[in-house]
């Protein structure tokens, strides 16, 4: 979200066209992360031996994704990753009332990314991927074949950053940066340890 739009509504992961299997989540103020399991790829058996760590950050108007995948197989893993991705420009009002979400906006190759009335959103990808893909009815794909060897990991990096083409009465940036509160200074001057923790969560969030 940025000034109240969805400027990027969808980014899926895929190896070779699979989606890894949930495994656990956490989300604390502007980071997230989500770990997964490719059970399609690696040894057979019950515990998965090719595993993916999806860490994001927002810091004010731009996301940062690193996607680590790690192998413990004992050879070696090939496999294709492929982001799919999306922005809709689509109000919060809108998305709050459950209607239905807009049409993904066209994308472009140069500059890669994609444009609404209100925001430019620019991607930038590390390593470059060896495929770009603008299909016609909006969003990008990227893929990178990837060969793990055993024991081996790869991180792929993908930062979205938003430009506002013109102030609206919606523009604000997260303040919690400028706010020079103590949390362990507010504990001691109530006497109560638990402040810390509360006063901290708080500001993070």
């Amino acid at each position: 979200m940025a000034a109240d739009r969805s400027v990027v509504a969808n980014v899926a992961l895929r190896l070779d066209d699979t989606a890894c299997v949930p495994v656990a989540s956490s989300v604390i103020g502007a980071t997230s992360d989500y770990w997964g399991a490719a059970r399609h790829l690696g040894d057979p058996g019950p515990d998965p031996t090719v595993e993916v760590h999806r860490h994001r950050l927002i810091d004010g108007l731009t996301v940062t994704e690193e996607i680590t995948i790690e192998s413990r197989n004992a050879s070696a893993v090939s496999t294709t990753v492929t982001i799919l991705m999306d922005g809709d420009g689509a109000d919060v009002s809108s998305i709050k009332q459950g209607l239905p979400a807009g049409s993904p906006i066209s994308a472009t190759r140069e500059p890669l990314g994609w444009s609404d009335e209100r925001h430019d959103t620019r991607i930038v990808a590390h390593p470059t991927p060896a495929e770009v893909v603008a299909p016609r009815e909006g969003g990008l794909c990227l893929r990178w074949p990837v060969t793990l060897g055993p024991a081996g990991s790869t991180t792929i990096s993908v930062t979205w950053s938003f430009q506002r083409r013109q102030p609206t009465g919606f523009d604000a940036d997260a303040g919690s940066r400028h706010v020079d509160w103590d949390p362990e200074l507010i504990a001691r001057s109530t006497g109560d340890p638990r402040l810390s923790q509360l006063v901290l969560n708080g500001l993070t969030d």
